[in-house]
């Protein structure tokens, strides 16, 4: 978005590596990568050095942000626009919630006193919903901070998909994330065997890098097709061919990304009340059920209902090109962007 607006973009990744593939994809779009043992010993002067070249610098992530700011406001003109991602320490408050590990309190208390450093020193802050607006405000309300489109697409095609040549249930997530492990064994212990009990033909596939011990055990004991990491080709592939996108996530803040890519597929989505946070309307597109027995019961009923998964398909994909583009993430951040 910012290439096409006609800014020079330069990436810093904290770790000074140009990661293939998507370094040599930033840098085929045009993108300077800054990268290399040199650079990480001479950043601070770097930046420096090239102050009157930099107009912005956008800040992405508590723990890296952290590193650079005071520098940048210190010794740079540069406006500071900072993106968290999602409120951390609102993500691990709700996991102490479920567990009441000391050790996660005390890193939500951590990253609360970081988070808010991080706002408060910079011109304007960005977050993917107005849930984590409203939270910021409630412990300053002259805080500027905006809810921003976190994830842009293309017009999506709204034709009918063929919904007798899929089946069968997906998950999508890392496992370096604890939701998500939480998600699969809440779904095994509680949702699972009231689906099997009514359709022991409904399989689930597993997708997501770095799965644990535990979930490799949980997949093989339920016989869930546990795929790891998969190339976006074969992602594309299990989202055309799957009859339902699950989400059972009990805790985390933020947009979901795995909700909106599903979106942005087509896909039919059953998902929580935490899953479905800071999507607007999202009753219209999904079915939102925070119990295990609600959970199972919106997968039976939808299940075998083509008419329903095509409606809950078709609106879902109407919502990505009315407020998911480039044109109305364009709209809410150009004014900082001056």
């Amino acid at each position: 978005m910012f290439l096409k607006k006609g800014y020079v973009v330069k990436f810093l990744g904290d770790n000074y590596i140009l990661n293939s593939p998507y370094g040599d994809i930033l840098q085929n779009m045009g993108v300077e990568v800054i990268f290399g043992n040199d650079y990480r010993l001479e950043i601070l002067n770097y930046l420096k050095n090239n102050k009157r070249n930099i107009d912005f610098i956008y800040l992405n992530r508590p723990h890296v942000a952290i590193k650079y700011i005071d520098f940048i406001r210190e010794n740079m003109n540069s406006k500071i626009i900072y993106y968290g991602h999602d409120l951390h320490y609102l993500r691990l408050i709700r996991e102490y919630e479920y567990n009441k590990n000391s050790q996660v309190l005390e890193e939500a208390k951590y990253y609360k006193n970081l988070e808010y450093s991080l706002i408060y020193k910079s011109d304007v802050s960005y977050y993917p919903s107005s849930i984590e607006i409203d939270e910021i405000h409630k412990v300053d309300e002259n805080l500027k901070v905006k809810d921003i489109v976190a994830y842009i697409y293309d017009k999506v095609d709204l034709n009918k998909k063929n919904w007798q040549e899929t089946n069968d249930l997906l998950f999508v997530g890392g496992f370096a994330h604890n939701p998500n492990v939480d998600a699969i064994k809440w779904f095994d212990e509680a949702i699972y065997p009231r689906i099997k009990a009514r359709n022991p033909n409904i399989k689930l596939k597993i997708v997501g890098s770095n799965p644990t011990e535990e979930i490799i055990n949980i997949s093989k004991k339920s016989g869930y097709e546990l795929l790891g990491y998969v190339s976006d080709e074969e992602l594309k592939r299990l989202y055309e061919t799957s009859r339902i996108v699950i989400a059972p996530i009990r805790y985390g803040a933020g947009i979901k990304g795995k909700i909106i890519e599903a979106m942005s597929k087509g896909c039919a989505i059953v998902t929580t009340i935490c899953g479905a946070e800071g999507i607007k309307n999202a009753d219209n597109f999904m079915r939102v059920a925070d119990s295990a027995q609600e959970f199972a019961h919106a997968i039976i009923k939808i299940y075998d209902d083509f008419d329903e998964l095509h409606k809950l398909s078709y609106y879902a994909r109407k919502e990505i090109n009315q407020n998911w583009t480039m044109d109305s993430a364009w709209e809410i951040i150009e004014n900082d962007f001056k």
